[in-house]
């Protein structure tokens, strides 16, 4: 079994995300044409990359930093092999809080605290290394995370 992998995605705080632009109908056939041909590229490449991380021999989560406090954070996605290594069936906890999906996760102590370092990385986007923590029993482990 491998190690579970948590990524996160970095958003400024109190900044709304852009939005997109509104559909722009006018132009000619050929540019039209164009930006549909473009979109239809962007759309490919984002259903490989699904698929590559859908396929994935680990566990993989994406969490989602909403303000400085690492219980706020999103789970935007999970690969099927995360709930395996999970123990639990986490596609359901997508589009829930850490405080709401895990919330044991938010009483760990430091440095075991993942949510913490994570919700750091996220914000700042300077990487930490994070030694192997072992889950599962204290006296025999399940095995060995790995965060990036």
């Amino acid at each position: 079994m491998g190690p579970p992998i948590v990524a996160l995605h970095p958003v400024e705080p109190d900044v709304t995300p852009p939005q997109p632009p509104p559909h722009d109908c006018s132009g000619s056939p050929e540019a039209l044409a164009a930006r549909c041909a473009e979109l239809e590229r962007e759309v490919a490449e984002l259903r490989q990359f699904r698929e590559l991380i859908d396929n994935l021999p680990y566990g993989v989560g994406l969490w989602q930093s909403q303000s400085h406090d690492p219980g706020e954070m999103v789970l935007r996605y999970v690969n099927p092999r995360a709930s395996l290594e999970w123990g639990t069936d986490v596609a359901t906890k997508v589009g829930q809080t850490l405080r709401t999906a895990f919330p044991e996760a938010l009483n760990a102590p430091a440095p075991y605290n993942l949510a913490q370092t994570w919700n750091r990385v996220a914000r700042s986007g300077t990487p930490e290394t994070v030694d192997p923590l072992p889950y599962g029993p204290l006296d025999h482990p399940d095995g060995w995370l790995r965060a990036h």
